[in-house]
C-alpha cells in the first residue's frame, strides 16, 4: 500500500485529510484520518514480524539492521549509506565484502574491485570494474566451464579487456542472439573481418587494408555525411596530406587539394590539382580486345532539370559538353582555347545532329573566338560558319608575315614513296543517278574585291616558280588527254593575249581561230573559214589542197571539151597570198566556145587591187595547136579565172576560136585575194 511520509515536527502534518490533520477539520475528515493512519501502522507492524515488505527510495543511515531476510524483497531506488550487511561494513573507504543470496535490481548496480557472487545476480545493467565471476550461471548457462559460454546481459560493460573467441565466418565471436551467423570474428592475426548472414562483408587486415565485399542493388559503401564536414578524406602518411583525396558532403571531389579553385568564372565541382605534372593527369586505358573497344571519355546532356528525366530534348544550339584550356595570367586563371559540342539541327528519335566548335583566345584577348567548325554533315568551315554547298571552306584573314598563305602543302617525301607523291590531288565523281551536271571545276581561280585604296601588282591564277628544275623532267603545267572530239590539254577561251616566252613546241597540230585540230602530223591548223585580222602583223589563215583548171571560153562556155590525164592544180593560201599552179591539157575542145580562152577554177577569187588592172599569171605554152608564139597569163581584180593574151602584145587576148583539139599550158601566180 501507499504509504504517508509525516513530518517529525508535529505542526507540519497539516496536509489535506488523509495525508495530514489540519485546522477546523469536519468530523467526518477527522475519522478518514485517523482510520488510514491505523491501517498504515498495521501495515508497517506486519513487515517487521516477518510479512513482505516495500520500501520506495528508501534511506538507511548508520545502525543496524538484524532478523531481516533480504530475500525476495525489492529495493527500488535504494541508498545504503554506513552501517552493514550481514555484519559488513557499507561505505568504506577500502573495498568491501559482502552476501547476499539474491540481489535483485532494476536499475544500474556498479561493483568497484572484486565481486564475488555466489548465488543469483540479477540486473539489467551490469557496470563492474575489476570484477570477476566464479562458479553459477548467467540465463541458466553455466559460467567458466571447459567451453565456451553464452550468456545475456541488457548491458555489459567492462573497464578492463574483455577476451572473446576468435569466430568464424559462419559463427562470430560476437554476435546477437537470433541471428547468431551474423557480426564480428578475428580470422587471422591483427584482423578483424565483419559477416553477414554467414558471408564476409568486410575485413581490416593487419596493414589496415579495408575490404568491403556487397551483394546487392544498390550501394555498396553509402555515406550519409549530415554535418558541415567532408563525406570522405583519404590522405597518405602526411597528416595534414598536402595532396589528398577528397569528397565533401554535396558530392564535390577534390584530388591533391582541400581547397577549390575558381576557374575563369565557374568553380568546377570536380577538381584535380596537383604541383607535379605526372601526378596532374589523367590517363584513360582499355585492355578489352576487338575492334569496337576503347577507353571512352563521354560527355552527355539532359535538359528536364532533374537527374535521370528525358522527358526534354535538347534544342539546335544547346551545347552538348566543352573541353576547356585555362592558364593563369599571375592572377587569375584565363581561357586559352575550348572545343565544344553543339547541337547542329532540331533533334529527332535516335537522331542526335551536332556540330564540333574549335575556338582559340587571340592575343590582347581574354575571350576565345571559334576559328573553325566540323558540322553535322561532316563539312568543315575554317574562318566562317556558313558551310551551305562547301565540304572544305578557308574564309581568313591572311596577315602576320609580308609572304602569307591561306593553305599550303608542305611535306617532305620519305624513301618509302617511290612511285608517286601528289602535293594536292582532285578526283571527282557523280552519283549513280539521272541528272545532269553543267560544269565540273577540279581547279577554279576567282577575283573578289579589290579594296579601296589598295593595288595588286601581279595576280596569277596558277603559277609556277622558277625554281622548279629539280628533276630529269620538269613541266610547269603538264596534261595527258588523249585526241578526241571536244577534248582539249590546253584550252584559252579569253579573248586576252597569251603569252609564251620560251620556245613553242608543238607535238602535233595547233588549232587557231576556233579550228578544228588535224588528227595527224604536226603543224597550225586554222579555220576552214578565214577570221580575218586587221593587224598586219597576224598571221590569220593557212590552207593547202587542190584544184581543177579547166580551158573556156568567156562569153559562152563550150561544150564536150575532153582532157588527158595530166590535167591537176596545187594551192598553198597564206594569209591574204595565195600561190597557185596548175597544168591543163585537152584532147577534145569540143562545140559552142565563144569568147576569149581563160582558164577557170581558181580556188580563190582575186581580191581588189585598188587601180592595178591585172596580177600577171607566168604561162607556159606546149606548141602543138592554134596559139602561136608565147602565152601572157593575167587575172584582173575580183575573177576567180585567168585570162590568155599574146606574150608580145597582152592586150591582144585569144580567141576560143584559135584553139586545136590538142593544147597543152602550164601556169604559176601568186595572188592576193
Amino acid at each position: 500500500m501507499a504509504y504517508t511520509k509525516y513530518s517529525l515536527t508535529p505542526a507540519n502534518n497539516n496536509a489535506t485529510p488523509p495525508d495530514g490533520a489540519p485546522e477546523g477539520m469536519l468530523p467526518s475528515a477527522v475519522n478518514d484520518t485517523m482510520r488510514d493512519m491505523m491501517a498504515q501502522i498495521r501495515d508497517v507492524g506486519d513487515g517487521i514480524r516477518g510479512g513482505t515488505y516495500t520500501m520506495t527510495a528508501p534511506v538507511i543511515t548508520g545502525g543496524t539492521v538484524t532478523g531481516v531476510a533480504f530475500t525476495g524483497n525489492t529495493f527500488t531506488s535504494p541508498v545504503i549509506s554506513g552501517g552493514s550487511i550481514n555484519n559488513t561494513p557499507i561505505g568504506a573507504s577500502t573495498a568491501n565484502t559482502g552476501a547476499f543470496t539474491t540481489l535483485s535490481a532494476t536499475g544500474a548496480t556498479t561493483f568497484s574491485g572484486a565481486t564475488v557472487v555466489s548465488g543469483s545476480l540479477t540486473a539489467n545493467t551490469f557496470s563492474s570494474s575489476g570484477a570477476t565471476i566464479t562458479g553459477g550461471t548467467i540465463n541458466s548457462t553455466a559460467i567458466g566451464g571447459t567451453t565456451a559460454a553464452a550468456g545475456k546481459f541488457t548491458t555489459l560493460e567492462a573497464t578492463g579487456v574483455t577476451t572473446v573467441q576468435a569466430g568464424t565466418v559462419s559463427a562470430p565471436a560476437i554476435t546477437t542472439s537470433g541471428d547468431t551467423n551474423t557480426g564480428i570474428f578475428f580470422p587471422a592475426a591483427d584482423t578483424i573481418a565483419f559477416t553477414e548472414g554467414g558471408v564476409e562483408a568486410m575485413r581490416i587486415d593487419s596493414n589496415g587494408q579495408v575490404s568491403i565485399s556487397a551483394n546487392n542493388t544498390t550501394n555498396g559503401l553509402l555515406i550519409t555525411q549530415t554535418g558541415s564536414g567532408n563525406a570522405l578524406l583519404v590522405e597518405d602518411s602526411a597528416n595534414p596530406d598536402a595532396t589528398p583525396f577528397v569528397i565533401d558532403a554535396l558530392g564535390k571531389i577534390s584530388v591533391g587539394s582541400l581547397n577549390q579553385y575558381t576557374i575563369g568564372t565557374i568553380t568546377p565541382y570536380n577538381q584535380w590539382n596537383n604541383a607535379d605534372n605526372q601526378y596532374a593527369s589523367i590517363g584513360l586505358t582499355s585492355w578489352q580486345s576487338g575492334t569496337g573497344t576503347c577507353a571512352k571519355f563521354i560527355f552527355a546532356r539532359g535538359d528536364s532539370g532533374t537527374v535521370g528525366d528525358f522527358s526534354n530534348s535538347v534544342d539546335s544550339g544547346d551545347v552538348l559538353g566543352s573541353t576547356h584550356w585555362f592558364g593563369s595570367d599571375g592572377t587569375v586563371f584565363v581561357e586559352g582555347a575550348s572545343i565544344s559540342s553543339v547541337v547542329d539541327a532540331a533533334p529527332s528519335a535516335s537522331s542526335m545532329p551536332a556540330r564540333l566548335v574549335f575556338s582559340t583566345t587571340a592575343s590582347g584577348s581574354s575571350t576565345p573566338t571559334e576559328r573553325m567548325r566540323i558540322d553535322s554533315a561532316g563539312r568543315v568551315g575554317i574562318g566562317t560558319s556558313s558551310l551551305t554547298g562547301t565540304n572544305l571552306i578557308v574564309n581568313k584573314n591572311l596577315t602576320g608575315s609580308t609572304n602569307s598563305y591561306n593553305i599550303g602543302s608542305f611535306a617532305t617525301i620519305q624513301s618509302d614513296v617511290t612511285s608517286s607523291a601528289v602535293g594536292y590531288l582532285t578526283t571527282l565523281a557523280t552519283q549513280a543517278t539521272t541528272f545532269t551536271l553543267s560544269s565540273l571545276q577540279h581547279f577554279s581561280a576567282s577575283q573578289s574585291a579589290i579594296g579601296a585604296g589598295s593595288t595588286v601588282t601581279n595576280q596569277y591564277g596558277f603559277l609556277v616558280n622558277s625554281n622548279l628544275t629539280g628533276a630529269t623532267n620538269n613541266y610547269g603545267f603538264y596534261s595527258n588527254i588523249a585526241s578526241g572530239t571536244n577534248r582539249w590539254n590546253f584550252y584559252a577561251n579569253g579573248t586576252a593575249a597569251n603569252y609564251f616566252a620560251g620556245t613553242v613546241q608543238n607535238g602535233s597540230t595547233i588549232s587557231v581561230g576556233g579550228a578544228t585540230p588535224a588528227a595527224s602530223g604536226a603543224g597550225v591548223t586554222f579555220p576552214a573559214t578565214q577570221s580575218a585580222s586587221s593587224d598586219a602583223n597576224t598571221l590569220d589563215d593557212y590552207e593547202e589542197g587542190t584544184w581543177t583548171p579547166s580551158l573556156s571560153a568567156q562569153t559562152t562556155a563550150p561544150t564536150g571539151v575532153t582532157y588527158d590525164a595530166y590535167r591537176y592544180g596545187r594551192y598553198t593560201k597564206i594569209g591574204r597570198m595565195v600561190y597557185a599552179r596548175a597544168t591543163v591539157v585537152i584532147t577534145s575542145k569540143g562545140t559552142g566556145g565563144v569568147g576569149d580562152v581563160v582558164i577557170t577554177g581558181l580556188p580563190f577569187a582575186a581580191g581588189d587591187y585598188s587601180g592595178y588592172a591585172y596580177v600577171p599569171v607566168e604561162c607556159i605554152y606546149y606548141p602543138s595547136g592554134g596559139i602561136t608564139g608565147d602565152l601572157f597569163g593575167m587575172i584582173i581584180d575580183n575573177n576567180s579565172f585567168i585570162n590568155l593574151s599574146s606574150a608580145t602584145t597582152p592586150t591582144n587576148l585569144i580567141s576560143w576560136s584559135t584553139l586545136s583539139n590538142s593544147e597543152k599550158i602550164s601556169i604559176n601566180v601568186v595572188y592576193q585575194v
